[in-house]
């Protein structure tokens, strides 16, 4: 299961990105993040972090989990699960305790980015690379709840 979330930033990036999505694999616990200029290329990113799965690990998403955020519930992203017979699986509307690990990831994300982008004294339009800073940290952390 991969839970997924995008996340509004305050300004654009160097590169002219509002928005990043964060994808978190259940068992192993690793990120993955692509930044996108508008919401609508959600759909686009969602397709492309599938091949990379297919062609890297052989593997095939089996279940999405995310919010009732419209970005993800859209006709384009529905339309490309359906097709590649992926399950959607949705918390609750107004609620985000059950999609609490990817929210959770993703504020530990922007208190890395804020904090890296104030210690050295970076322009705030460096978003993009401070993400990408804390997600390659995040992974080489690894996590203490798996064993070994």
């Amino acid at each position: 299961m991969i839970h997924v979330d995008l996340c509004e930033m305050d300004i654009r990036s160097l590169r002219g990105a509002k928005y990043f999505l964060l994808f978190k694999d259940d068992l192993s616990h690793y990120h993955t993040v692509h930044f996108l200029k508008t919401k609508y290329e959600t759909a686009e990113k969602l397709e492309i972090f599938m091949k990379i799965i297919k062609n890297q690990f052989d593997k095939t998403l089996k279940c999405l989990g995310s919010d009732h955020s419209t970005e993800i519930k859209n006709a384009d992203t529905q339309r490309l699960l359906n097709e590649l017979g992926v399950f959607h699986s949705r918390s609750n509307i107004y609620t985000a305790q059950p999609n609490r690990r990817i929210e959770r990831e993703i504020r530990t994300i922007v208190e890395s980015t804020r904090s890296a982008i104030h210690a050295n004294d970076f322009n705030e339009n460096v978003w993009a690379e401070a993400v990408n800073y804390a997600v390659f940290t995040s992974n080489q952390t690894g996590t203490s709840s798996l064993k070994d």
